[in-house]
């Protein structure tokens, strides 16, 4: 999945450091500036000419005119211009539109995991979407953004990140409790990926001919679903 993104931007900057005899090493952090200028000014289409980045970024901050994001949807942006203007792009339009490479993200692991945390963005993933951010998550490895996920593929009934989610990652017990609400509101699909895929125990015993279950308040509740009740036995063969 992963290819190049921003990496000119590095290299570029970099190339003209080592590029420095010993004798004009001694301000390299304007050449740095200089090279990171005139990529922002091209990004931009800016014809200005500035001695300071800072003064090139916080005059682009205050024009009100840039579409952000139209810009989010560019299928290349720059590191150097993802670092400066990251609060200002629409980040799940870069997250679709480009493939970021894993040395990005996890040299940005601390940003992008907190992206995630924005209820915005967990709103904006979809069962049709999810797809794009696999590799995202996978690497991020953070269990916050992994149980926001599988919330919202819950609340959301959502059954193929839920099978994605709940197949790639460990679910604690305590964090899995929407099977409960499954198997009340007898959606077997969904009860059958959580128990194929995850340790949860679900109390159930026969008496008589009539199945019952325990549901996660510790009361006893009559299993009627035929295919409940042998999802069940299937995958949890034994009672408790």
């Amino acid at each position: 999945m992963f290819c190049t993104i921003g990496n000119s931007v590095d290299k570029a900057a970099m190339s003209n450091i080592n590029s420095l005899t010993p004798t004009n090493l001694i301000e390299p952090r304007q050449t740095v500036q200089k090279t990171n200028t005139e990529i922002i000014c091209r990004f931009f289409n800016i014809k200005k000419e500035y001695d300071y980045e800072e003064d090139l970024i916080l005059d682009i901050l205050d024009n009100t005119s840039i579409d952000w994001s139209k810009l989010s949807e560019k299928k290349r942006i720059p590191s150097i211009i993802l670092n400066e203007f990251r609060c200002k792009f629409d980040w799940l339009k870069i997250i679709y539109n480009t493939t970021l490479t894993a040395n990005f993200i996890l040299t940005h692991k601390t940003f992008i995991t907190n992206l995630f945390y924005d209820y915005k963005t967990i709103n904006s993933i979809t069962d049709n979407n999810f797809h794009k951010l696999k590799d995202i998550v996978i690497l991020l490895n953070d269990y916050t953004v992994v149980c926001k996920l599988y919330n919202l593929a819950c609340s959301k009934k959502y059954i193929n990140l839920l099978t994605f989610i709940v197949s790639s990652f460990r679910i604690e017990d305590k964090d899995n409790t929407y099977i409960y609400d499954f198997i009340k509101n007898n959606e077997h699909k969904f009860v059958e990926v959580i128990l194929k895929y995850t340790n949860i125990q679900i109390y159930y015993y026969l008496s008589g001919t009539q199945y019952y279950y325990r549901n996660k308040q510790g009361t006893d509740n009559s299993l009627s679903n035929t295919n409940i009740r042998d999802m069940l036995i299937k995958y949890r063969p034994k009672t408790q």
